[in-house]
């Protein structure tokens, strides 16, 4: 097996630059989480307006949805939120792998302990 992966020093550097990369995608999920909130209220918002206006035209409550859902403003502020949408899902991905990795790691480190105790690595 290679030296590098085994090596405890090695793993504990590992360990440290996986956590600080841990604590940057945490701040970058916090900041879109925000995005996400703000983009939906936007989305909220036009599609109320829109309702609202349409309500004042008189319009027949049975296609009111389509058609205020259909409206260019409500259409642009929907494909922002879900635009921050996937863009947080992607970021909570990344925080979950990188959790992984850090286990992963932590887990070799044990491994390599047990076997330095036992005299069986070099």
């Amino acid at each position: 097996m290679n030296s590098d992966i085994i090596d405890p020093q090695k793993l504990i550097e590992k360990i440290y630059n996986a956590i600080g990369r841990l604590s940057e995608i945490n701040e970058q999920y916090g900041y879109i989480s925000s995005i996400v909130n703000e983009n939906k209220m936007k989305y909220s918002i036009a599609l109320g307006d829109e309702i609202r206006d349409l309500r004042d035209k008189k319009c027949p409550v049975g296609v009111m949805s389509e058609l205020s859902k259909s409206a260019t403003a409500v259409v642009e502020a929907r494909l922002k939120y879900d635009q921050s949408l996937s863009t947080l899902s992607q970021v909570s991905n990344d925080l979950q792998n990188l959790r992984a990795e850090i286990e992963a790691y932590r887990s070799l480190l044990t491994w390599s302990r047990m076997e330095y105790q036992a005299g069986t690595l070099t």
